[in-house]
């Protein structure tokens, strides 16, 4: 009889734990996390962070998580929001994908596509020839320096009666 007990208890247990471990949800931070398990709605692990050490970390409302749960050196993240609305990554309305609308795809309508009406794309007289006499030509006096441009003034450099005494 205490034999049978003690089958029936380790039976439960192990119902228990296994049940436990069902519930682990999955995500890339079970490769690089251990001692995982969740308690009530957190779930808890010990993950490795960049620098190979090891640190315990728990993520809260796990049951919010959108995606995939990982490892950011060392602490779970998770992305948090609202489901895909009803719908989303079903099969498209109706008519989504069919054959285009007639008429679309077609041959262009009279006179698309054709010679343009004549003088279009000709030079108009006198663009591009040679410039009027004259031009581009220097103006006299231009780029000549002015008389007493850059000289000093009258008395500059020289002491001011009174200043300085």
């Amino acid at each position: 009889m205490k034999i049978a007990l003690g089958l029936l208890a380790a039976v439960v247990l192990g119902g228990v734990s296994f049940s436990a471990c069902a519930q682990t949800p999955q995500g890339s931070y079970l490769g690089s996390c251990t001692n995982i398990r969740m308690e009530g709605r957190t779930l808890t692990a010990v993950c490795r962070r960049a620098d190979g050490r090891e640190q315990r970390t728990a993520l809260g409302d796990v049951n919010q998580c959108i995606g995939d749960i990982g490892n950011n050196n060392g602490v779970l993240r998770c992305n948090r929001g609202q489901a895909p609305a009803p719908g989303y990554g079903q099969a498209p309305t109706p008519g989504y994908g069919q054959a285009p609308a007639p008429g679309y795809g077609q041959a262009p309508t009279p006179g698309y596509g054709q010679a343009p009406t004549p003088g279009y794309g000709q030079p108009t007289p006198g663009y591009g020839q040679a410039p009027t006499p004259g031009y581009g030509q220097p103006t006299p006096g231009y780029g000549q320096p002015t008389p007493g441009y850059g000289q000093p003034a009258p008395g500059y450099g020289q002491p001011t009666p009174g200043y300085g005494r």
